[in-house]
């Protein structure tokens, strides 16, 4: 398996909305070089049309997004919403015009913001690539106009497949960053899995990287944020705490030892080792290198969701201390889960919160026991309530984080610090995600 190293480095950015930012949250940005730093990205995924059509999106789906997020408003200060496509919000104002005006002004106080820049989440793979700059052009153009701000971010948490030439297309549409979690679906680009150095999932390359296109033009990809209706259950500012020993495993270990030691004194002593301990120890070989696989691949499931672990080797891997973070819902819009919302609210304003207890299932959105507060927020990492597009725009120079340049001579500098990896994605037959590295 051929190993990638995250390449987490800057563009430099012009500050659009910044004025947007969640108000109880700092607008200093974080030195990313030295202050490891988690953006978690609350979203609400919509399907405008799958398995209903336009009156109940208007009437439910659109309406309840608005209504339910409005009440989150209220009650959670740092609480900050992302939600995409242009043309959802032109919805919002022919049919809703009064909550479409209190949209508007959560959009101004940096609460609420038009994630995206597109108008719809439309497919990247059928549409030319004049398709696609439209959708940005007039996607942008609609939210600049109507809401007085845009996006510098490109959001497809849901499509099945990303052509090689989409981060070209982005950087000449003026989009610095892109991100989706449809890698984790199924990919067969030639990187992540147990040899990762970021412990990425099999096939996905890197946690946030830079993706080259075929003319050297780039975009910063957040491509493992997690899937977009997960919720958050721990303190995403500590790392998880060390799970159990495997004692089958250790057990295990334990008999293979004890026989290898008898096999190596038998041997000593020129003796033969008996039948029945050759072939107790050979089926024991057999278990424990099941039982360590195993171990493995829970290892690496685990760390994905260990969000503090990531950044700190995100940073030691690629001496930037970042990651991306998808919390929400899918696909009828609506908001994330409260209980989700809360936490992050106490996370960051590092009050208290009610975790669910390690390794103990419960539906989100369910009734549940009120488990025991606790102090969040005073761990390593510092964790902002954010915009779709913000750690795109806090990868600068100013940040600490080393320019990022094209292939015109000056990618060389970028690959003595990481890898540059152009990562293609297209359909196979399967209908599952496929790609390429290099």
């Amino acid at each position: 398996m051929q190993k990638f190293c995250t390449t987490m480095m800057a563009v430099a950015l012009t500050l659009i909305g910044q004025s947007g930012r969640a108000q109880a949250q700092t607008t200093e940005r974080p030195d990313l070089s030295k202050q490891s730093t988690l953006y978690v990205v609350g979203y609400a995924h919509l399907d405008t049309e799958w398995r209903w059509e336009y009156p109940q999106v208007i009437n439910e789906y659109i309406r309840k997004t608005m209504e339910d997020n409005f009440k989150l408003f209220d009650k959670y200060p740092h609480y900050v919403f992302n939600f995409s496509g242009a043309n959802r919000y032109r919805f919002m104002k022919e049919y809703f015009p009064a909550d479409f005006a209190k949209v508007k002004q959560y959009v101004n106080e940096g609460r609420w913001f038009p994630a995206g820049s597109s108008m719809e989440e439309g497919d990247v793979n059928a549409p030319s690539a004049e398709a696609i700059i439209r959708q940005i052009l007039y996607g942008n153009d609609w939210f600049r106009t109507e809401l007085g701000k845009s996006s510098m971010e490109y959001m497809l948490p849901d499509c099945f497949g990303f052509p090689a030439s989409l981060p070209t297309i982005l950087a000449h549409s003026g989009v610095k960053g892109f991100s989706t979690q449809k890698l984790s679906w199924g990919s067969s680009a030639p990187g992540g899995g147990l040899e990762s150095l970021e412990k990425t999932p099999e096939g996905t390359p890197f946690n946030v990287g830079v993706w080259v296109g075929p003319d050297g033009e780039s975009v910063v990809a957040g491509v493992n944020p997690g899937a977009y209706s997960g919720g958050i259950e721990t303190d995403l500012s500590q790392p998880l705490p060390p799970e159990s020993p495997n004692a089958a495993l250790i057990d295990v270990q334990k008999r293979v030892s004890e026989l290898e030691q008898k096999r190596q004194q038998a041997q000593k002593n020129n003796e033969n080792l008996d039948p029945k301990d050759i072939q107790e120890y050979r089926s024991l070989r057999s278990q424990q290198e099941t039982l360590e696989k195993d171990q493995q691949d829970r290892d690496l499931r685990r760390h994905q969701g260990d969000w503090a672990a990531r950044v700190a080797l995100d940073g030691k891997v690629a001496g930037v201390y970042t990651d991306y973070h998808y919390y929400g819902t899918g696909d009828i819009g609506g908001t994330p889960d409260e209980d989700s919302v809360k936490r992050l609210e106490a996370i960051v304003s590092k009050g208290s919160a009610s975790l669910p207890p390690p390794g103990q299932f419960f539906s989100p959105r369910r009734p549940h026991p009120e488990w025991p507060a606790v102090n969040v927020g005073n761990g390593p990492v510092h964790v902002i309530s954010a915009t779709a597009d913000q750690m795109f725009l806090d990868l600068t120079p100013a940040s600490g984080v080393t320019p990022l340049h094209g292939r015109d001579g000056t990618n060389q500098s970028l690959c003595r610090i990481a890898n540059v990896a152009s990562l293609s994605k297209a359909m196979d037959s399967t209908d599952r995600v496929v790609g390429r590295c290099r």
